[in-house]
């Protein structure tokens, strides 16, 4: 295979792409047969089976064979983007498109993922969260001003859903503290029809379980908003209008996320940070 021509690149890649959704397909089916089976007899469905060897290297060649011709600058490859991020989401089994990912991503030019910068920033909240602030890093730092204001929409849409998800928990926890209240009356009530005394309440473990589900929320979105934040001083962009946004997100975390916000003051006023590029002005 001629190694300086794209087209070899993505025809090998293509072909070794439909082999491996051939294979999926095949275990698939064997799978839904086996789950039919099954249910026939009575006996639980087995658990899903790994893909075989001959599977998971079709699958890394076609990552390879995309990646590589996209080096070589195939306009034709570029709009396989779509589907590298699929199986990067999808498909990555034990990290067979991840490491291949992250290994050509020093080799690729960076512009090639502005059409895709939501797409990257969404797969922070995913397993594949690490591959993506890679890329984002890399690509904020070539090109600050095209991740810049799809940071700040994902700042902004990040603040609002954990708002919503604030006020739905609230809620939540009125029912179940009415339907708890509920429940203790009326047992209160059938003890008291039956000459029983009624079994004592445990507020204090009500409240730990309460307090240990509202530590976990707050934990996993200072996690989201420490990659947004280090993408932020990557960039190079962040100024005071952008602070304020990233501390109004911030509202309802907690002890959790002043650790992770606690350095952007002191990158914003270093002089290398703030004569490196000209700020936007704030409208």
């Amino acid at each position: 295979m001629w190694r300086h021509c794209p087209d070899t690149w993505l025809n090998w890649g293509a072909f070794n792409d439909k082999q491996y959704e051939a294979a999926v397909a095949q275990q698939q089916q064997q799978q839904a047969q086996a789950a039919a089976q099954a249910a026939a007899q009575g006996l639980p469905p087995p658990l899903p089976a790994p893909l075989p060897p001959n599977a998971t290297l079709c699958l890394e060649s076609a990552v390879h064979c995309y990646l590589q011709a996209l080096r070589l600058g195939n306009a034709q490859a570029r709009s396989l983007l779509p589907r590298l991020l699929h199986l990067l989401s999808f498909d990555n089994h034990n990290g067979a498109v991840g490491s291949h990912l992250d290994r050509a991503s020093g080799e690729l030019p960076p512009w090639v993922w502005f059409l895709w910068i939501p797409q990257l920033l969404a797969s922070l909240q995913r397993p594949e969260a690490q591959h993506a602030k890679l890329l984002l890093q890399q690509l904020s730092a070539a090109h600050p001003q095209a991740v810049y204001y799809w940071l700040r929409v994902y700042l902004l849409s990040l603040r609002e859903a954990a708002h919503k998800a604030t006020q739905e928990l609230a809620r939540l926890r009125a029912g179940a503290e009415a339907e708890r209240r509920q429940a203790a009356a009326q047992a209160a009530a059938q003890a008291a029809a039956a000459g029983v005394e009624p079994p004592p309440t445990d507020p204090a473990a009500e409240a730990a379980a309460a307090a240990e589900g509202e530590r976990q929320r707050r934990c996993l979105h200072a996690s989201l908003l420490a990659h947004v934040v280090c993408l932020f001083v990557r960039s190079s962009w962040l100024t005071c209008r952008e602070l304020w946004v990233t501390r109004s997100a911030s509202t309802g975390l907690g002890p959790h996320v002043p650790s992770a916000l606690s350095t952007l003051p002191v990158f914003a006023t270093t002089t290398s940070f703030t004569r490196r590029r000209r700020r936007p002005l704030d409208t």
